[in-house]
């Protein structure tokens, strides 16, 4: 079985007061390959959250970084001694990587936090994959998006970004925290990589903030899934906007809201 518990998201617990909601996400997995810390929202909430969950986070195998934006790596600066030692698995130089995004007319920096980790990462035991099928649509909000290379800002290409796969024998659970490089393109990706068809489910944002015509968007990606995982639990969140979340709950039967402190079996 594998047990992924949300330690940090957008939206509150409708249930448990304790629990701390924020911008940003952080997973728990426990599977029988191992523990893993999967992103670490934008600050100290995980480790509250972890904490009221009664969810010891030093059992961790490794961290993984799924890319370098400040709301999913924000929490490294406060990394617990006990995983300090740990594997961090995350793309190259992702801690040296700048990263901006415009709103409202405002340039933000939303770049990791600049920490050295020392060491070399040893080969994962789980399948860390970064999407190169492109047959479906990316995210249009990653239009505001951009890095710097060789100290120039140009358009964020999202090769920091990875996904995370679980293969079981029932298929494919994957975790694409933001989906950058589109939902679609990433489960495609992952079925190529692993020779398995089945998704047995897809946790993560999908990057359909609130903005005008998201609605529209939302469609086409709930198009687009439809196409390559029909039967699968999508869960989203995060990114996912409300708005966006409507339209794809009419159009995905199996659709689940992602919050703070759910726990999901498999």
């Amino acid at each position: 079985m594998i047990t992924i518990t949300i330690l940090a998201e957008n939206r509150p617990s409708p249930t448990n007061p304790e629990l701390i909601a924020e911008h940003g996400l952080s997973v728990w997995v426990e599977s029988p390959e191992g523990n893993y810390l999967v992103d670490v929202g934008g600050s100290d909430v995980y480790l509250h959250n972890a904490e009221m969950l009664g969810i010891d986070i030093g059992t961790a195998d490794a961290v993984v970084l799924s890319h370098a934006h400040r709301d999913h790596t924000g929490g490294m600066a406060y990394l617990p001694e006990s995983l300090k030692n740990k594997p961090i698995y995350c793309t190259n130089n992702l801690f040296q990587q700048k990263c901006y995004s415009v709103r409202g007319g405002v340039r933000h920096d939303i770049s990791a936090p600049e920490l050295k980790i020392a060491g070399s990462v040893p080969k994962s035991p789980i399948k860390l994959i970064l999407a190169e099928n492109f047959d479906y649509p990316q995210p249009m909000a990653n239009n505001y998006l951009s890095i710097e290379k060789d100290g120039v800002e140009v358009a964020d290409d999202f090769a920091h970004e990875l996904t995370v796969v679980l293969p079981t024998s029932e298929g494919l659970v994957i975790i694409s925290p933001c989906s950058h490089r589109g939902a679609a393109n990433i489960m495609e990706t992952c079925k190529k990589v692993c020779g398995e068809e089945r998704v047995v489910a897809f946790i993560g944002g999908l990057h359909l903030p609130d903005y005008e015509g998201v609605e529209r968007e939302a469609a086409m990606v709930a198009e687009a899934i439809s196409k390559v995982a029909p039967e699968a639990p999508i869960y989203t969140g995060h990114c996912t906007s409300d708005k966006a979340i409507e339209v794809l709950g009419e159009r995905l039967p199996n659709l689940h809201k992602l919050h703070t402190g759910l726990k999901i079996k498999i």
